[in-house]
């Protein structure tokens, strides 16, 4: 017969739920032959999603080989209340600015689902550890005062990354008797790590 279905309480406010079982009724057009009949209908309510700001982040700095755990999130606005955290806290960035993922949780979990982002971290290059120097021995003995740094080589040395020797100023000129010259330590990859500098005699 002809009629309307709508909700049994309009003003209901459902949980969050995949399915959350409603009462609906259905009244005919003709309410004097036929009575109104009740039953249920299934309704997915999906979680609210809150508007989240994620360009006003302020990370604290990390050195290179530290995870993004050791880097303090502030800053950054919701409409509701949560926290910031990073998306993946074991994450190792390389040196440099880098645009890592966020993710930013509600309070109410609940209600409210959470929300995703990016914020920059700066990472700072890391300073590896020379344990033994290099020794210096001229080429072509004896090595005549004036000559260059040049016309010393530079033996062993100890680092705890890959990375070469070499005299800081090969074209500085060396001076009678024994005088230390500064020495650098160039890592092989010297976007993640600094270089080192001491002082070699010569």
């Amino acid at each position: 017969i002809d009629g309307t279905f709508d909700w049994t309480n309009r003003t209901s406010i459902p949980g969050v739920s995949i399915s959350v079982s409603e009462s609906v009724t259905f009244t005919p057009t003709n309410t004097t032959d036929y009575t109104t009949a009740t039953g249920t209908v299934h309704v997915t309510v999906n979680k609210l999603t809150p508007t989240v700001t994620f360009s006003s982040l302020i990370a604290t700095s990390i050195t290179y080989g530290q995870q993004l755990s050791s880097s303090t999130l502030s800053g950054g606005s919701a409409t509701v209340a949560g926290h910031f955290a990073w998306t993946n806290l074991t994450t190792l960035p390389g040196a440099g600015t880098q645009s890592e993922g966020v993710t930013f949780t509600p309070t109410n979990a609940t209600l409210y689902a959470a929300a995703t982002g990016m914020a920059n971290v700066t990472v700072n290059q890391a300073t590896p550890t020379v344990s033994l120097w290099p020794t210096s021995v001229a080429i072509a003995p004896p090595v005549v005062s004036g000559s260059p740094l040049s016309s010393f080589n530079l033996s062993g040395g100890t680092a705890s990354v890959g990375g070469s020797f070499g005299w800081s100023d090969p074209t500085a000129l060396v001076v009678p008797g024994t005088t230390s010259y500064s020495v650098t330590f160039t890592p092989t990859d010297n976007a993640d790590y600094a270089t080192v500098s001491d002082s070699v005699n010569a």
